[in-house]
């Protein structure tokens, strides 16, 4: 009697909690297909932990915990899925991986899972092409970085030779206190002089270059007028020059 009472409490304890694993995955698929990734998440783990031995869902974890942002955790996941994955099948798993590792921000390791799934399919073209976009992607940072070192590397540089050329006007000031402000007006008089000086320079060769245009084109209406003359044709020009 106890015999056949443990049997059925053990046979309606497996029915339940086969129920329950299968409640649990339908729940999940409800809510993925609703878009709300961290319950359906939250299910699927539970779908896994009550369910027989022999079901996995392991690709449903790992695909709704990359639509729920959590990158690592995909990334991790598809790798484990590698193993139990059909040869043929398993350059989508790389695949996979490389998407989670971009989308975390690890790009070094992408590059390797996106070349893996190359080597086991050749014709993986949205492989080839994630890879090189990650490439690329690898070489404006560098080149960014690149450039902020030398920026740094001059701001640093320009920064040390201010406060040298401030170390040495001071040693100055104080060696000669009565002759700063002169050597100042100075400085500015010849400043405002050579600024004058320069534009005073270009504009004399802009009036220069003014003049020679107007002289070529003169002389090429005056070309014209001779020519007509020598043809009898009476022409009258008034160019409007004053020279």
């Amino acid at each position: 009697m106890k015999l056949i009472v443990f049997f059925m409490v053990f046979t309606l304890n497996n029915s339940l909690m086969s129920q329950n694993w299968k409640d649990s995955l339908r729940s999940a698929r409800d809510f993925y297909q609703d878009g709300d990734y961290s319950n359906a998440y939250k299910k699927f783990a539970a779908a896994q932990r009550l369910a027989p031995s022999e079901i996995d869902l392991s690709s449903d974890i790992a695909t709704v915990a990359y639509r729920k942002g959590e990158y690592e955790k995909a990334s991790d996941a598809f790798q484990k899925l590698i193993p139990k994955t059909a040869e043929s099948n398993q350059w989508q798993k790389w695949h996979n991986t490389g998407n989670s590792q971009w989308k975390n921000g690890d790009l070094k390791s992408a590059v390797e899972s996106y070349k893996q799934a190359i080597r086991l399919n050749p014709h993986a073209e949205e492989s080839k092409y994630n890879l090189a976009q990650i490439i690329r992607q690898m070489r404006i940072q560098q080149e960014q970085q690149q450039q902020n070192q030398q920026q740094n590397n001059s701001d640093n540089g320009n920064s040390e030779t201010t406060k040298n050329n401030k170390s040495k006007e001071d040693s100055e000031s104080n060696n000669s206190p009565d002759g700063n402000d002169d050597q100042h007006n100075s400085s500015d008089n010849n400043k405002e002089q050579k600024h004058e000086e320069i534009q005073e320079g270009i504009s004399d060769k802009r009036r220069d270059r003014m003049l020679e245009d107007l002289m070529e084109k003169e002389i090429a209406t005056q070309r014209k007028i001779r020519t007509r003359d020598e043809k009898g044709t009476e022409v009258q020009v008034n160019s409007g020059k004053k020279w």
